[in-house]
């Protein structure tokens, strides 16, 4: 390509105050991740009296059809049979016999069996079984879980941070763009795109809005072709961006790599043109993870 960087802005000089992260903790995520610890862990045993979270094996007498069975299993307070029942056999041992009124029926309850829940206490042995590299403690753990959390909150903030600093790089650097250079990186994706269409047996000239929709946020090829169009000046400036720092920090994209990777078709005009692709794409992507990179940097340390 002709085209060339006249003048590169260190995006090192990029202010990102107005991205900071404002972390909370999500302390209910951490409980329910806590006790995923302990769900292999927990225990039915024999009770004596019905309590809240225990299991019954009961039988019901009614002249209501619900409500007339032999040896039904019922989960106490949790209002999956019918969470009036529930709390009034709350107290009964097993044998007993109780009159419950549903809607104006009697129902006859008799308690059969009593399971309850035995829940063990979260242990640094069922941290540890877990095998993650420096958690060793319940501590650790929950430490571990807001870390987690953390991440998850840079990481949706990282995304609108680095759209700011590389179009910042791009108004503030100086790019001399020759339009032959445009045309080539527009002409690169509507191949590729093309492509992809004839490998679905489709034509993406002719593709309707319905065939478009799902791949590609455009209604006709018409509209493919002004977004590409569209697209292409801000495509070239990141991969001259990407190439300078590709090439002056020893990144390079070879075509024995692509071909042992992404090679997929024999067309020698095709696979021209999606190795130009790749190298394009390549670059770019190098220099998105130099920016992602200086961002979640920048954000983790706000975050501490």
């Amino acid at each position: 390509m002709k085209s060339r960087i006249a003048y590169l802005y260190d995006y090192n000089n990029i202010e990102l105050n107005q991205y900071k992260v404002n972390f909370a903790a999500d302390q209910k995520k951490i409980d329910v991740e806590m006790n995923r610890l302990i769900n292999s862990k927990i225990e039915w045993v024999d009770g004596d009296i019905v309590n809240k979270d225990d299991i019954i094996i009961c039988s019901l007498n009614s002249d209501i059809k619900k409500y007339n069975k032999d040896n039904i299993k019922i989960c106490i307070g949790k209002g999956l049979f019918n969470l009036y029942l529930e709390q009034e056999v709350i107290g009964l041992h097993e044998g007993d016999m109780k009159t419950v009124v549903i809607d104006k029926n009697n129902v006859i309850v008799t308690i059969n069996k009593i399971v309850k829940r035995v829940v063990p206490h979260i242990t640094d042995e069922m941290v540890q079984e877990l095998k993650i590299d420096g958690v060793k403690t319940v501590e650790d753990y929950r430490g571990h879980l807001i870390k987690l959390q953390k991440k998850e909150s840079i990481e949706n903030a990282a995304y609108a941070a680095i759209k700011y600093v590389m179009q910042q790089v791009r108004e503030k650097s100086d790019f001399i763009l020759k339009k032959e250079d445009w045309g080539k990186v527009v002409n690169i994706e509507l191949e590729r795109c093309s492509y992809i269409a004839r490998e679905e047996g489709l034509d993406i000239k002719k593709m309707t809005e319905k065939e478009f929709q799902g791949k590609i946020p455009v209604r006709s090829y018409e509209e493919l072709v002004c977004l590409t169009q569209s697209n292409a000046w801000e495509s070239l400036n990141d991969y001259l961006v990407g190439k300078y720092y590709a090439d002056k920090e020893g990144f390079s994209v070879s075509e024995k790599e692509y071909t042992e990777t992404c090679n997929i078709t024999d067309d020698e005009s095709i696979k021209s043109n999606l190795f130009e692709d790749y190298k394009i794409k390549q670059c770019q992507g190098y220099y998105f993870k130099k920016i992602k990179k200086y961002v979640e940097e920048y954000l983790w340390k706000e975050v501490g």
